[in-house]
């Protein structure tokens, strides 16, 4: 529950049933990583070496480029006008009968240095020997991963790995044949698609930023029917007559060209330079802009050095923006919202009556729709005199996820609150505030009520990467004290919240209050490292809830033995108290069945108004 991208195909596909190691290909740096999957589909991916943090393509992009649902999954032939999907025995024999024609220099090979060492090797081959053409076209990425070329003059026919040219310029083509992972103008224009594996897919070898070969394994299944590259050109290489191509697998590329095995990039003496600065990214993989396929990035600052595409929504998003209902009333409207880092979005809502009545440590439960759960969400701010509520929404199921793509503009049905007990305001003397994941936004007003009551404030926030740390500037302004630290080290403070709080206790400084919201694990350390030194420690629980008002019971626990409704008796207990066990089984026991609904229905983007929602429709 870190609210990273990574942990959200985790979630909602199931834990991984193992990780594989291999190389990261989106970007130069060619960090090892290791590929979780389930099934066969990647789910997640971490740094083969947890010492070295990853950047954010390689920490939370690989699953979800890899998982894309508009991945090329099929070989196409164009019958007419229209391109339909095929077989690789016929759209093979179409493509060669197409080919063999533009012998010599009729024939262009177009690719870029993301391709697999051993794939470059087939494609040279196969265009000097089986085409027998000097036109093999090998572009490297500029420093964002963009690539541009020119096709010779003559060229009539082209086989590309990618959109490395315009449909303008191939608009003079008689034959174009398009290998890639995903569709793009080009390839909606060419005669035939083929479908491609891409790194975590296929076993090969990639060159890094200094030329050094770094090994790839196939640790996920292809989507469909794609293939490895050379495996697609070595049949076209067989239906043209060429016998030449014919490998058993990349160890006999590789030794074909005289190749030692490839070692992982495992020691660093810095971490790479996009794992310290996001806008440092790569934000193109053979000419598809990554952040289109992983909406979680478009968020993250980009270079001004980069002249990046304009910015599309992703496929779901734009599908159901064109049947959303018309926007109106001021009931429950969201006002403003934003990702502040991947997979956590912040939401301001028009709530006046809620607004009215907030205390620090309230919660207020929130319906997307008509059919959604009734998720609680801690109130992280709000505004009497605008009358707006403020909360952190973490993605990580379809109520959540619901919430997640709605706009500004847009309403919520219910938003009810707000609920539970506040905490109790007073001079505690030193109070002690440890947030994290979607807690960091929750201790917000908490710090700012217990400054304004005497207290000397300190704020332990803390995230698994930089990139997950939000609100830093918000939270500084409003304590005595700001630690951020990150479980990677990518800050250069590296631990839990809990490791600086043990820190400061066992050097002896004096805590009076300790107050922890986040994840069970996050809340369930602190109160482990508290309790030695008889520190009060209080932590915030939201099970399942259904009503908010204690009448189904369904947010029951056990602290100090005796059962407890988190609705109306916290929702803030005594941590060294809690059955965190229970905690933790509670909150797991419907995971499956959330899995499983997410991929059964599509969330919806707009509130639908009805006659009891008060919306002024």
């Amino acid at each position: 529950r870190t609210g990273s991208l990574s942990e959200r195909y985790a979630k909602w596909y199931g834990r991984p049933d193992g990780y594989g190691a291999t190389t990261c290909a989106l970007c130069p740096e060619a960090c090892a990583l290791n590929v979780g999957a389930v099934d066969g589909q990647a789910v997640c991916s971490k740094a083969l070496d947890q010492n070295v943090p990853l950047c954010v393509l390689g920490r939370f992009s690989v699953a979800e480029f890899l998982n894309g649902t508009d991945r090329l999954q099929f070989p196409y032939s164009r019958v007419g006008s229209v391109l339909r999907q095929s077989d690789w025995r016929l759209a093979l024999e179409k493509a060669c009968a197409g080919l063999a024609p533009f012998q010599g220099g009729d024939f262009a090979f177009v690719c870029d240095t993301t391709s697999t060492l051993e794939d470059r090797h087939v494609f040279r081959r196969f265009t000097n020997e089986i085409m027998n053409s000097p036109h093999y076209i090998e572009c490297a990425p500029d420093r964002w991963g963009h690539v541009r070329a020119e096709l010779p003059a003559g060229v009539r026919a082209v086989l590309t790995t990618g959109q490395f040219f315009t449909p303008d310029q191939a608009a003079g083509l008689d034959l174009l044949v398009v290998m890639d992972c995903y569709p793009t103008e080009l390839s909606d224009g060419a005669d035939f698609v083929f479908p491609a594996a891409v790194f975590a897919e296929v076993d090969g070898t990639v060159a890094d930023k200094d030329g050094v070969a770094r090994p790839l394994h196939a640790v996920c299944k292809a989507p469909g029917l794609a293939l490895p590259e050379w495996q697609i050109v070595c049949a076209l290489s067989r239906a043209l007559g060429g016998e030449g191509l014919a490998y058993a697998d990349t160890a006999a590329i590789r030794a074909e060209m005289g190749a030692a095995d490839p070692k992982f990039l495992m020691s660093r003496e810095t971490a790479p330079e996009p794992a310290l600065d996001a806008s440092k990214r790569r934000m193109y993989y053979r000419n598809h802009l990554i952040e289109e396929k992983v909406s979680g990035l478009r968020e993250l600052p980009a270079s001004p050095d980069c002249k990046v595409a304009e910015r599309r929504p992703m496929g779901l998003k734009a599908a159901m923006d064109a049947t959303a209902e018309p926007k109106g009333g001021d009931r429950f409207r969201i006002v403003e919202k934003r990702e502040i880092v991947p997979n956590t979005h912040e939401i301001v809502v028009h709530a006046p009556d809620v607004a009215l009545k907030a205390q620090a440590g309230q919660f207020a439960i929130v319906m997307a729709d008509m059919v959604s759960e009734r998720v609680p969400y801690t109130l992280c701010d709000w505004d009497a005199a605008t009358g707006t509520i403020t909360f952190v929404v973490l993605e990580k199921g379809q109520s959540s996820r619901k919430i997640a793509l709605m706009e500004a503009g847009d309403c919520l049905a219910h938003v009810t609150g707000p609920l539970g007990i506040p905490l109790e305001i007073k001079n505690y003397g030193t109070v002690a505030l440890a947030g994290g994941c979607y807690g960091i936004g929750a201790i917000f007003p908490i710090a700012r009520a217990m400054k304004a009551a005497g207290n000397r404030v300190i704020a332990f926030s803390e995230a698994r990467s930089h990139y997950l740390a939000y609100h830093r500037e918000k939270l500084a302004g409003a304590v005595d004290e700001f630690v951020q630290s990150t479980v990677d080290g990518s800050n250069q403070t590296k631990g839990h919240a809990a490791d600086m709080l043990k820190n400061r206790l066992a050097a002896g400084e004096k805590i009076d209050l300790v107050i922890a919201v986040g994840c069970p694990f996050m809340m369930m350390i602190t109160a482990k490292e508290t309790a030695p030194h008889g520190v009060p420690t209080l932590a915030a629980l939201n099970p399942i809830m259904v009503d908010g008002t204690g009448m189904c019971g369904a947010c029951r626990i056990t602290v100090g033995e005796k059962t407890k409704f988190a609705c109306v008796d916290g929702p803030f207990f005594d941590a060294h108290q809690i059955d965190w066990n229970e905690v933790k089984d509670r909150r797991s026991a419907y995971a499956a069945a959330e899995i499983q609904s997410v991929g059964r229905s599509a969330p919806v983007i707009a509130h639908h108004h009805h006659g009891a929602c008060g919306c002024k429709a």
